[in-house]
């Protein structure tokens, strides 16, 4: 099991690998929040450079903009790619989107994204309180499921 399911339900942030995958000026105000808290994520500029990441480390957190990596309306690349993971590894990994175009929490926009999270920019102020809220929800959602799972995995 992986320490993204063992985590504080306090601050789950604490200890944790986070990938910073933002443009400007998104990618400034969420290292901002971060920093204010002694919490130095990982921060990728480019699409090679986090998909570089992503087969060599395993972020518990992935805190990605909107046209991270695509400038146009498509889907972003990277989203893409996270959703060609192997079901064990993607799984680990909690997944917040910065966008626009949803409002902050919104579930159905981001079950559509793929996504564990989204918050609108003008809540990256809160980024981090949003954040434990919303995995403790998470968390509690599919609590069976992982203990059915470690317990399959240990017969």
């Amino acid at each position: 099991m992986s320490a993204l399911w063992t985590r504080s339900n306090s601050f789950p942030l604490a200890d944790s690998h986070i990938l910073v995958a933002a443009s400007s000026p998104w990618r400034e105000a969420v290292l901002s929040v971060f920093q204010g808290l002694g919490i130095t994520p990982h921060l990728v500029e480019t699409l090679p450079e986090a998909v570089h990441f992503l087969e060599f480390r395993q972020p518990e957190f992935l805190i990605l903009s909107e046209q991270f990596s695509s400038r146009d309306d498509a889907p972003d690349p990277l989203l893409t790619h996270m959703q060609g993971l192997l079901t064990s590894q993607r799984r680990e990994i909690f997944v917040v989107l910065v966008s626009r175009v949803a409002k902050t929490g919104d579930m159905l926009s981001a079950f559509s994204q793929s996504v564990n999270l989204i918050i609108h920019p003008e809540d990256i102020p809160n980024l981090t309180a949003l954040i434990t809220e919303s995995w403790n929800f998470w968390r509690e959602l599919y609590h069976v499921f992982t203990q059915t799972r470690i317990q399959l995995a240990e017969n």
